[in-house]
């Protein structure tokens, strides 16, 4: 027969090489175990840049050339900086600006987000100018045979325009710096698409609108043109 103390002893002992317990299916740890690490933290976000852009729009409907010198297209009707037009300048109807603050100092507005700010939709398959332009409402969707099609040419690093590509996924696409785009409802093909191309060429952007290159030090990736700001 073992006394008390002892027996208390003993029970001491046994706990001590035996070890603390594991923590039972859903409670909570042990006190003595050391918690869990904190979780990584989120990277932080790129920093937030200014970026001054210019490309150059054409719009053409059944054939004919959208006049976006109107007035209702200028910065002082719209009212939107990050993506505007001055009608007035020798480019006017033309060039579209975008000026804002983007991650990184890359602009991320797509093309539909640019014709909203210009108080125009496109949408796939579906164009609609600004309704207070003295052209009045042109609405247009794709029917069996006329169709809204949307190309564009880049400016490569040294000044020459590389060959025009057309955009299938056209709302969703990101226009870049020194871009011609040429934007078409209708049935053109062959010559006359080849005619619609060729006008979206003109007029000449002001060579302070075509901006200035990045140097390949300044920047990771590829070198992409842009504008000074």
């Amino acid at each position: 027969m073992i006394r008390a103390p002892r027996a208390l002893a003993l029970v001491v002992l046994l706990a001590g090489c035996l070890g603390p317990s594991e923590p039972r299916a859903g409670g909570p740890p042990d006190e003595g175990r050391s918690p869990d690490p904190d979780p990584p933290e989120a990277p932080p976000s790129e920093e937030l840049r200014f970026a001054h852009e210019h490309a150059a729009l054409a719009i053409i409907v059944d054939g004919q050339r959208a006049n976006l010198r109107d007035p209702a297209y200028d910065l002082s009707r719209t009212r939107d900086v990050r993506a505007h037009m001055h009608v007035g300048e020798a480019d006017g109807g033309s060039a579209v600006h975008v000026e804002a603050e983007f991650p990184g100092g890359i602009p991320n507005l797509t093309l539909a987000e640019v014709f909203s700010l210009l108080g125009m939709t496109l949408e796939g398959g579906r164009l609609a100018l600004n309704p207070q332009a003295a052209h009045g409402p042109i609405e247009r969707s794709d029917g069996e045979r006329s169709t809204l099609r949307v190309f564009f040419r880049p400016m490569l690093p040294d000044g020459a325009f590389g060959p025009w590509t057309q955009i299938e996924d056209y709302p969703r696409w990101v226009p870049r710096h020194a871009n011609r785009i040429l934007v078409t409802f209708g049935e053109a093909a062959g010559e006359e698409l080849e005619r619609q191309l060729a006008e979206a060429m003109q007029p000449p952007i002001r060579p302070f609108n075509l901006g200035r290159f990045a140097s390949p030090e300044t920047q990771d990736g590829p070198l992409r043109p842009f504008a000074e700001a």
